[in-house]
């Protein structure tokens, strides 16, 4: 009896430890989470002149009007935005307006996500993002899912003349990662949830198509002349 009442004891104390620390987890994710919160209310304002210099811009950088994207390059939506963001910029190839690409990978439900967007920055070094962003999305369905997704997305570094050795190195840096993870940081402190989010100027903006974003774009334009 008395063996028994010390393993019953035993049983009871490990669960209860058991429940004491998933508890603590559970607590220390919700703070890590709160820490990382933008403040309640609009996505704040930054200036005119917030355009970074590893960001990857399409348009003069002391543009006036800056519209920033954070994407996600395994989202489905943010595949649909890219000609349209893409036709935008060309459009205001001559005007105070600048297009500017960051990453917020949603990592939690696009499991390739961060592997994309570390060969895409390590194409950037190479002078090739752009091109290597197209590749990406062009061929989303294919890598998105795909058990050999690093193979394929290096097969389309092949087909845009990137050197692999270097690039495979690139990605694996600790450069590299610092790039994403900053965005990435960036994005949760500003509040953002999905992808693609939009800000005009610092301040997030709803868009519905493509004429939708064509006319914000304009209005912010027209208003930056006054």
């Amino acid at each position: 009896m008395n063996n028994t009442h010390k393993s019953d004891n035993f049983m009871r104390n490990l669960f209860i430890g058991l429940i004491l620390a998933v508890i603590i987890l559970l607590g220390f994710n919700y703070y890590q989470q709160k820490k990382n919160e933008a403040p309640v209310g609009e996505v704040p304002k930054v200036a005119n002149n917030m355009i970074r210099d590893n960001d990857h811009v399409i348009g003069n950088r002391k543009a006036k009007v800056v519209l920033i994207e954070y994407a996600d390059l395994q989202c489905p939506a943010c595949k649909m935005f890219e000609p349209i963001l893409t036709k935008l910029a060309a459009t205001h190839a001559q005007d105070d307006f600048a297009y500017v690409y960051r990453y917020f990978p949603l990592v939690n439900i696009h499991s390739h996500a961060m592997l994309a967007a570390k060969y895409n920055e390590a194409a950037g070094i190479q002078g090739k993002f752009w091109e290597m962003n197209h590749q990406l999305y062009d061929h989303q369905t294919e890598w998105a899912e795909a058990l050999d997704a690093e193979d394929r997305i290096k097969s389309y570094a092949v087909n845009i003349g990137l050197d692999i050795t270097k690039l495979i190195a690139d990605a694996n840096s600790v450069a590299v990662e610092k790039v994403i993870t900053d965005s990435l940081k960036e994005s949760n402190k500003l509040g953002l949830s999905s992808t693609p989010s939009l800000l005009i100027n610092g301040v997030r903006i709803t868009v519905k198509n493509e004429e939708n974003i064509k006319d914000q774009v304009n209005n912010a334009l027209m208003n930056a002349k006054k």
